[in-house]
């Protein structure tokens, strides 16, 4: 099978050569990298022509600015079987590509499949709160499941697989596109497993309180968007009232006696940007 890799990139430079480092390092050769370029200047045209030697690169410019949106355009270039999306500052664990080869050959009746985060510097899992087994991927456990650097989906059809453009870095609702995009999947009737035998390295970031507040937006927008197309009534209890407000009223009584404030104001602005993503996000 033939990997389509689409990589979304603004303002980064020498994290995407990490990620072309660990592409060489691949024992599987059979892959093409679709580079969606958003930087106002030709910033990565060395890189581009230094790694062009080594495997095949599409390297696409364009002005438009929006995550999803570059995803989207990328997705036009795809002429492989199995499409990913890996992040401008991730790298890939040697001998992914084969194994990931190799599940798929040998277990026809999934039809994507993802792995946990991690940071390489620290060795702490990173972005979501992971599991520790294998699992099959469910609206139930989707957003413990599902972050689009780590998620390889065989690619029957071109109309199947798509980001909202309303969602995502680059939009007010600033999360949330790889968990509708997954959803969306598992609605058409795509299986998907989620495994523990390999990691994508991640770096795991102290947010800034801007973006947490724009994730918060995006993962309220998801919510209402599912709640409302697909009848998920259980989002509404579980992924809203349980998860953003109860665990986020958990999370800022404990901090205060920690005194650690940074975490108070993490929550209460995960909790407020959740409630009002969910409130102020239109279905069409």
């Amino acid at each position: 099978m033939k990997f389509s890799l689409v990589m979304a990139t603004l303002g980064r430079s020498e994290e995407i050569k990490i990620f072309l480092d660990s592409l060489s390092a691949q024992d599987y050769k059979n892959f093409e990298l679709i580079i969606v370029d958003q930087n106002e200047r030709d910033i990565l045209r060395d890189i581009v022509d230094e790694y062009k030697q080594k495997f095949y690169i599409n390297h696409i410019r364009i002005r438009e600015k929006g995550l999803s949106l570059a995803r989207n355009i990328g997705i036009k270039y795809v002429t492989g079987d199995i499409i990913a999306f890996p992040d401008d500052d991730c790298a890939y664990s040697e001998g992914i590509l084969t194994f990931i080869n190799n599940f798929f050959n040998q277990n026809s009746n999934i039809d994507f499949v993802t792995f946990k985060l991690r940071d390489k510097d620290s060795g702490v899992d990173s972005n979501l709160k992971w599991y520790n087994h294998d699992v099959e991927i469910t609206y139930q456990n989707i957003f413990r499941t599902v972050i689009s650097p780590s998620i390889f989906i065989k690619f029957k059809n071109i109309d199947d697989v798509f980001f909202d453009e309303n969602l995502g870095v680059g939009r007010k609702f600033g999360s949330g596109e790889e968990s509708d995009m997954a959803l969306e999947l598992l609605y058409r009737g795509y299986r998907g497993k989620y495994l523990t035998n390999f990691i994508i390295y991640h770096p795991n970031k102290k947010e800034p309180m801007e973006k947490i507040y724009s994730y918060g937006l995006g993962y309220g927008a998801t919510i209402k968007k599912h709640v409302k197309l697909r009848n998920g009534k259980y989002f509404v209890l579980n992924y809203l009232f349980k998860d953003s407000i109860l665990k986020s009223l958990a999370g800022m009584f404990v901090n205060v006696f920690k005194f650690n404030y940074y975490e108070v104001n993490s929550y209460k602005k995960r909790m407020i940007s959740r409630v009002k993503g969910y409130l102020e996000y239109k279905i069409n």
